[in-house]
């Protein structure tokens, strides 16, 4: 399913906002560089307390958000007609929507729909998901129609080709736009480089826990924590930092996620 009709994604959710920093062109050298900015956790509100909070138990009852991208997607009858693309969630780390790409064999050929979740039936990772979507109703759901991800009165005056890294408007995010952020921890008080997020997992409808790849001297190898993916914690999607209130020595001794789906 994927053409040159890809770019029209990035046209669609592109320059709502300023390009992304892209910090990680840089590196880990870049990483160590950026450490040091003073922390305020008091945005953060109640903390989930490491202790006693298993990522066993969250992923027990939810799924990863990447195994749901480049998915199948399919129609009522069974269909295939395109694949997931990206998912948005809102300010408050609630999935609201998935982009697709679809009808690469329908008359208008390939397009990109954005489905409120509501209306997405999903069961498990790798048996693809259904869409409301037919060739006579794709227009109720074409992303430039989406008041949420895309005011059509704003189309003309806010595309700029070509990018690729750009925020969803309106307090909305794209899963895409977490993964690959670097993950700080606290180190008194000051934020320090830990590693970088690889996934989340969804949870009844909405972000519960983030998984993080940790590089250097915390630990190596995948650990899950508690969720801090929403604008109530002082985040903010064109950051490239994704900072979670615990301190380096509340990581100590934690073991990292052995799990095939990681």
């Amino acid at each position: 399913m994927r053409t040159t009709q890809t770019s029209i994604l990035a046209l669609a959710i592109a320059a709502l906002a300023a390009p992304l920093a892209v910090a990680q062109e840089s590196g880990d050298a870049q990483m160590q560089t950026q450490s040091g900015q003073q922390a305020d956790t008091e945005r953060f509100g109640e903390i989930v307390a490491l202790e006693g909070w298993a990522f066993e138990d969250v992923m027990a009852q939810g799924w990863s958000a990447s195994g749901l991208l480049d998915e199948d997607a399919y129609d009522s009858t069974g269909e295939d007609i395109g694949e997931v693309e990206d998912l948005i969630f809102d300010e408050t780390g609630e999935l609201v929507a998935v982009i697709a790409e679809v009808g690469g064999f329908w008359d208008i050929g390939d397009t990109h729909v954005s489905i409120p979740w509501s209306e997405v039936e999903y069961t498990a990772r790798g048996e693809g998901v259904v869409l409301p979507v037919t060739e006579e109703t794709v227009d109720e759901y074409d992303l430039f129609a989406n008041p949420n991800l895309l005011p059509r009165d704003r189309i003309g005056q806010e595309i700029v080709a070509g990018v690729d890294d750009a925020m969803a408007p309106g307090g909305t995010w794209r899963v895409s736009e977490l993964i690959g952020d670097y993950a700080r921890l606290l180190s008194g008080d000051e934020w320090v480089n830990y590693g970088y997020v690889t996934d989340v997992v969804v949870q009844d409808g909405e972000v519960s826990a983030t998984l993080v790849n940790a590089s250097g001297v915390y630990g190596y190898g995948m650990y899950g924590y508690p969720s801090y993916a929403a604008t109530e914690y002082g985040w903010d999607p064109a950051d490239p930092y994704y900072n979670m209130p615990y301190n380096v020595e509340d990581v100590d001794g934690l073991q990292p996620i052995e799990d095939e789906r990681y």
